[in-house]
């Protein structure tokens, strides 16, 4: 079964496909399909590719499940001998992603994108400004 580390919003996931996965919100809503190219290993087939920091050429395909707020967390400050408490809670936005594809980009060979048209590249020559001297 394929499997993958992925990297998403700075947190890397280890995941396998039909996984279910719950990542910091995404801002995508609910049925929208997420592609995600920061790869850093995979396992394809028997074959494990590490990328040095990213793989390029996989092509990763996650759906939105849900858009929930996590558990509330409490954040307490406190400091000694002069009375001063602090407390500060808040829940965080979270998205559940479902992986539907790992695999490879289906690219073009390379006798078909030798025959695209490419444009020609044109460069302007900088113009010479006479040098003068300082007279002092």
């Amino acid at each position: 079964m394929p499997s993958a580390l992925i990297e998403i919003n700075g947190k890397q996931y280890f995941t396998k496909l039909g996984e279910e996965i719950i990542v910091s919100s995404l801002n995508k809503k609910v049925g929208e399909k997420v592609k995600i190219d920061k790869v850093l290993l995979v396992e394809l087939e028997g074959n494990t590719s590490l990328g040095q920091p990213y793989l390029e050429g996989i092509d990763i395909e996650a759906e939105v499940v849900k858009n929930f707020k996590g558990p509330k967390i409490d954040v307490k400050k406190f400091k000694s001998k002069v009375r001063y408490r602090k407390k500060v809670g808040f829940r965080p936005h979270l998205t559940t992603l479902k992986i539907l594809k790992i695999g490879q980009h289906h690219h073009q060979p390379n006798s078909e994108r030798k025959n695209a048209p490419t444009k020609e590249r044109t460069v302007k020559k900088a113009e010479k400004t006479p040098k003068t001297k300082n007279k002092k």
